[in-house]
């Protein structure tokens, strides 16, 4: 199987919520693959959905401004996911800092922060 078979095959098993299998699929790449940014921003995508926060912040920071709109826009929902996670939580530093994360990276989604009720208290 192609290593964009995988990639999707990974992206599919996290969209049905099955997240030790995508990440499974993912560390069966080789190493040269594994860093590619699409790997990486599905990394996240299981990352959000387990809710470990600080690896998918780590494995987020390694997707900057200029890769594909796709996987920025993976790593900007990963920071949003945050920022309302640690709102709920009452840390609204945090959460202010997740919004700023997912802005630099994904600006497309700004709207959605703004927008959100869930988030007003950090503005």
């Amino acid at each position: 199987m192609t290593t964009a078979r995988l990639i999707d095959e990974a992206e599919g098993l996290a969209f049905l919520g099955l997240y030790d299998d995508a990440w499974g699929v993912l560390d069966n790449l080789i190493l040269p693959d594994q860093v590619k940014p699409a790997v990486r921003a599905v990394r996240v995508m299981i990352c959000q959905g387990w809710e470990r926060w600080e690896l998918g912040t780590e494995l987020a920071s390694q997707i900057g401004p200029t890769e594909e709109l796709q996987h920025r826009e993976k790593v900007g929902r990963f920071h949003l996911a945050h920022a309302l996670a640690q709102c709920a939580a009452g840390d609204l530093m945090r959460a202010r800092s997740a919004v700023w994360a997912m802005v630099l990276v994904w600006p497309e989604g700004r709207t959605l922060a703004r927008d959100s009720q869930a988030l007003a208290a950090i503005w």
